[in-house]
C-alpha cells in the first residue's frame, strides 16, 4: 500500500521535510507492507515501512517514529479487547 501523506498538516510535513532543501517539494509517499498473522487464538500484526527518500526514514527514527507506532498497536490492543462494558466506565 502506498500512503501519500500529503494531507497531514504542514507542521508534521515539516519535520519530515524541511522548506527550502532539495526534498521540499518531493512528495511524501511512503510504502507499508502489513501482515496478520494468526496463532493459537491471537494475531500478530507485522508493519514494514518503506521509505523512498532515505532522509525521511531518518526524520522517522529521529522523532521517535517506532516508538509511535508501538504506542498505536498498544491503544489498538485495547479498543479490540475490551468489553462493552469497559466502554461504558471510560465516558
Amino acid at each position: 500500500m502506498v500512503v501519500n501523506l500529503a494531507e497531514h498538516p504542514d507542521e508534521w510535513i515539516d519535520i519530515v521535510r524541511v522548506k527550502g532543501t532539495e526534498l521540499e517539494h518531493v512528495p511524501v509517499q511512503w510504502h507499508h507492507e502489513i501482515a496478520f498473522q494468526e496463532d493459537d487464538g491471537s494475531t500478530t500484526v507485522e508493519l514494514q515501512t518503506t521509505y523512498p527518500v532515505l532522509d525521511d526514514r531518518d526524520a522517522m527514527v529521529r522523532v521517535g517514529g517506532e516508538r509511535a507506532w508501538a504506542e498505536s498497536f498498544v491503544k489498538l490492543d485495547a479498543v479490540l479487547t475490551s468489553t462493552p462494558d469497559d466502554e461504558c466506565q471510560r465516558s
